[in-house]
């Protein structure tokens, strides 16, 4: 009998204080949720430190930034410090070295003045990113790094990176194809700029929509690169010169 008379009492402070929670408390609990959603958005951290540019205009820039940002780095890492706005042009051409995955996954070329940066969300081209530097509004010098990066790499490392015995990979499409006489602390190959057929071309519309489904469980790296691509800043669309060569 006497356990039974302080069980009550017990009962009723706990009910008590459920109402009064319920009465005050929740909008408190409730204002939290959107920090708890926003843990799971997939954001790379990543910053650069003070005095580098997040808008290199050479391939020497662009290796010096990728040093400056915290190791591993990843391809969503580097889209993320990009400064904006990008100027882009997308492809679904699924013929190339670092080929499109159709419309869903397009390849996309970024333009810092005769820097293009290229990558891929999806498919073996999304370990790397392509760079060119445009020699003339025809011509252009190839570089390629692969990704994640672990450790500073070389300003050579990306020219290097491509050379197969006096000639690279990328030469079987870009023809003319010849030693780039400019850098001369690498072999780099200069070549053929193209840009894509028009039919080809893939809309901004299009990639937003593929943000807003992405399934990050399913596929986290290709959602990290297109949320990247997106998610920090004003993206929009530039052509490519119009003398450049379509493939």
């Amino acid at each position: 009998m006497l356990a039974q008379k302080f069980e009550l009492p017990k009962k009723m402070t706990l009910t008590f204080l459920f109402i009064a929670l319920s009465l005050v408390g929740c909008n408190s609990f409730e204002a939290k949720l959107p920090e708890a959603t926003e843990l799971t958005s997939a954001k790379p951290t990543c910053s650069l430190p003070s005095g580098i540019s997040g808008s290199p205009k050479t391939i020497e820039q662009f290796v010096s930034m990728v040093n400056s940002l915290p190791k591993p780095v990843s391809v969503a890492c580097v889209l993320s410090v990009l400064e904006r706005p990008l100027e882009v042009s997308m492809t679904s051409n699924e013929v190339s070295a670092q080929p499109a995955r159709g419309v869903r996954s397009p390849r996309i070329f970024i333009m810092k003045d005769k820097l293009i940066i290229s990558i891929v969300p999806d498919g073996f081209g999304a370990a790397y990113i392509e760079l060119s530097f445009l020699t003339s509004d025809t011509t252009s010098i190839k570089a390629e790094i692969p990704f994640p990066v672990v450790a500073n790499i070389n300003p050579a490392d990306p020219y290097d990176h491509l050379d197969k015995n006096n000639r690279t990979d990328c030469g079987l499409c870009h023809s003319g194809e010849t030693r780039a006489t400019s850098i001369t602390f690498a072999k780099a190959y200069e070549s053929v700029a193209y840009k894509p057929r028009p039919e080809t071309l893939v809309g901004l519309a299009q990639i937003k929509s593929e943000d807003q489904k992405c399934n990050f469980d399913l596929e986290p790296e290709r959602c990290a690169i297109i949320r990247s691509f997106l998610g920090f800043g004003e993206v929009k669309t530039k052509e490519f010169p119009t003398a450049m060569p379509v493939f």
